[in-house]
């Protein structure tokens, strides 16, 4: 199925509002770690690639796609870059470059050429299939993002998921029309490996001005709680495994 779309030029977040796909959406996050030396060719391969994500978008496919640099890597960071596939759906990830598609863009050999340039360039680290269960945004977007990756027990998700619906989704609300981020949300990783943190908050910020930036409105979303108060109870069914700040290095997506 096509859209008519076209293809817009606002700055967008990880978890985008688009209102059609919102609560359908899938996104499959790619971790790259860059051969030594070949960041550049890295760089110039994805520019590429944009293309046929753009094509992707076009046939209905994908919503969208996003390139993320990770902040203050080193030689022994697992990875260094990221790059996010939207899908409509679940089943749209199974395929996503059809080979019509491909054959109609790419005779074989330049096929073959991006992808031999694209695995000279950097190691696919892991994939991972993000679903997202809540949000709270605002119309702007984001260019940094705040990644907390989160261990929850299994005795513990559905406590946990309430925590953040009734007692940290209204403050980041309220935080977000006083113009302190624009977005926050809360994934959930499935499929995933026994160990593995299955949840995922996103924080997202249009300056880094603001990611150490702010006032305390507690009292204005929940005046009868101390910060103690919602502290213990989220730290009891939930603690923090990674804290990552991500940087927006390219994007597409569509505009309906």
């Amino acid at each position: 199925m096509k859209h008519m779309i076209r293809i817009t030029g606002l700055t967008v977040l990880l978890a985008v509002a688009v209102n059609t796909h919102a609560q359908d959406a899938v996104v499959v996050a790619n971790y790259m770690k860059v051969q030594p030396g070949m960041e550049q060719a890295y760089l110039d391969a994805e520019k590429q690639w944009k293309q046929v994500h753009s094509r992707t978008i076009e046939e209905g496919i994908k919503i969208g796609w996003q390139f993320w640099r990770k902040l203050y890597t080193g030689t022994e960071d697992e990875y260094e870059y990221i790059t996010l596939d939207w899908f409509v759906d679940f089943e749209a990830t199974l395929d996503p470059y059809p080979m019509a598609m491909v054959a109609d863009m790419f005779a074989d050999k330049e096929w073959e050429a991006l992808q031999e340039q694209t695995e000279e360039a950097r190691h696919l680290v892991r994939r991972q299939v993000s679903h997202e269960i809540l949000s709270a945004e605002n119309s702007s977007g984001a260019k940094y993002l705040v990644v907390n990756r989160m261990h929850v027990e299994e005795e513990n998700v559905n406590a946990y998921v309430t925590i953040e619906d009734k007692i940290w989704r209204p403050y980041h609300e309220v935080c977000i029309e006083a113009g302190f981020r624009t977005h926050w949300g809360l994934w959930r990783d499935w499929p995933f490996e026994e160990g593995q943190t299955i949840f995922t908050s996103v924080d997202g910020f249009n300056h880094p001005d603001q990611i150490m930036s702010g006032e305390d409105l507690l009292s204005k979303v929940h005046p009868d709680m101390t910060w103690d108060e919602i502290d213990e109870q989220t730290n009891r069914v939930r603690h923090i495994a990674s804290v990552e700040i991500w940087e927006l290095v390219d994007y597409i997506f569509l505009e309906e």
